[in-house]
């Protein structure tokens, strides 16, 4: 369901990925996990999920880096409707942190976000 969803927005963006990307892809690249909570409550079982997902994206220097991030929260944050078939509630950007690998050479970012989708 969100996997769904967030493939289809940022892949025209960045080259994406469940999980982690297979070796030898070239940069930039996302990769994404997603943690599902049901959101129950005392007349049954969900109707609904928060799904908190973490976009990791990867270049080959900061300002590409900076570049994706911006790109994919302006297509995610505040995102509503029916995506992929999927009754999307909302979609909130949380936050983001900067990440560094030594050898290879390669910059990262690390992106928040908090998804409410229709079960």
């Amino acid at each position: 369901m969100t996997g769904a969803i967030i493939h289809l927005l940022i892949n025209s963006i960045v080259s994406t990925y469940p999980l982690v990307a297979a070796q030898g892809k070239t940069l930039p690249l996302a990769t994404y996990i997603i943690n599902r909570s049901p959101i129950n409550d005392m007349n049954g079982p969900a109707t609904s999920a928060h799904d908190a997902v973490e976009i990791t994206v990867h270049a080959k220097n900061y300002d590409e880096c900076e570049a994706l991030k911006n790109s994919i929260v302006a297509a995610l944050d505040w995102k509503m409707g029916t995506v992929a078939n999927v009754k999307l509630i909302n979609i909130r950007y949380t936050g983001d942190f900067d990440l560094y690998q030594d050898d290879p050479e390669v910059y990262g970012k690390r992106i928040t976000f908090d998804v409410w989708v229709q079960l």
